[in-house]
């Protein structure tokens, strides 16, 4: 029972964290082409909340997979689908704090009348660091669906016949 919530709440935030991921990509490429001040009036409208999301929603995410993964040791094909899925959320979690996180923290220090010359690197980043997280969001979430589905009574009877 224990294994079956925490798949399930492991399931339902990473499908958390992937939607929030992919929601700051797909607007990132409509974003691309805004110059200064507008990026930076956009960027502080809309991902003021999205850090703070993102931060109760992956650590969630990870402790629930985390469980489930001690859950399933003895389980080789589901503990190695399970492993890469804890290590894709703490590449995610990684990702937001060492890198989008103070990015972020950056952008919303500058003004309009004071932005810097180089602000087109800190975005150009802050997008090709959400892009790679969004990746292993990807990656964790098909991973841990796949040992999900795969790990069922009948699936284990007919390994056992096999072997």
């Amino acid at each position: 029972m224990v294994l079956r919530i925490a798949r399930f709440i492991g399931l339902l935030f990473m499908a958390l964290a992937l939607g929030v991921g992919f929601s700051a990509l797909i607007g990132a490429g409509a974003r691309i082409d805004f110059y200064g001040t507008v990026f930076l009036t956009v960027q502080e409208a809309m991902y003021q909340d999205i850090g703070r999301l993102q931060g109760f929603v992956e650590p969630i995410a990870f402790i629930a997979v985390l469980l489930a993964l001690l859950r399933v040791r003895r389980r080789k094909p589901f503990f190695i689908m399970t492993l890469v899925s804890c290590i894709c959320i703490a590449a995610m979690i990684g990702m937001r704090v060492f890198f989008i996180q103070p990015i972020h923290q950056a952008i919303t220090s500058w003004g309009p009348e004071n932005i810097p010359d180089t602000w087109m690197i800190a975005r150009n980043r802050y997008y090709q660091f959400t892009a790679v997280s969004a990746g292993f969001s990807i990656i964790g979430f098909c991973s841990f669906s796949l040992s999900v589905l795969f790990d069922t009574p009948q699936y284990r009877a007919i390994k056992k016949v096999s072997n």
